[in-house]
């Protein structure tokens, strides 16, 4: 596997800033809106450890006009109404949660990967920090998804909505 190189590095922190972005606003707007215990709960943290990664992959972000890079993409743009028309109730709060997770986690894994340059340093540092919180949200989704089992209904509109998540493109970096 290639090489990041700077262009693309920069291009795919930018990806992922925005990508935290969008999950830390989805799930802690569908967090206030849900009332359940432990799906709201969950989602609530893992919204603020979005947010947290969120900052960290800003930092690493050139100097120079960093925000330049932050402007949602239409896939961002796209993957947000359609997740905020999935969220529904506290079992499709947590799918969709789930399944932006799991996207972010490889996209992250790929950085892990490609960035071996000693110019990546930082990068490779993020990634690896990233991918062990991405690891233990994953865990936290899962174990909510179990404790709150939902009934029939509720699991076909699950279903439904992992489909539907599933068929966007989302995240796109320019790699």
């Amino acid at each position: 596997m290639d090489p990041l190189g700077a262009s693309a590095s920069v291009d795919v922190v930018g990806t992922l800033c925005r990508a935290e972005q969008l999950v830390f606003a989805l799930l802690g707007e569908g967090a206030v809106r849900v009332a359940a215990p432990v799906g709201s709960a969950t989602a609530a943290a893992v919204a603020d450890h979005a947010g947290w990664r969120a900052r960290r992959w800003y930092e690493v972000l050139p100097l120079v006009d960093p925000d330049r890079f932050l402007e949602p993409s239409e896939s961002d743009r796209r993957m947000l109404a359609v997740a905020r028309d999935q969220i529904v109730d506290a079992a499709t709060l947590l799918v969709v949660g789930r399944e932006l997770v799991i996207r972010i986690a490889g996209l992250v894994a790929m950085v892990g990967e490609r960035a071996v340059t000693p110019s990546d340093a930082p990068l490779a540092r993020m990634a690896r920090m990233a991918a062990v919180d991405l690891a233990a949200d994953l865990v936290d989704l899962d174990d909510a998804m179990r404790r709150s089992v939902p009934d029939p209904d509720a699991r076909e509109r699950v279903g439904r909505a992992r489909d539907v998540i599933a068929a966007v493109e989302w995240p796109s970096p320019a790699l």
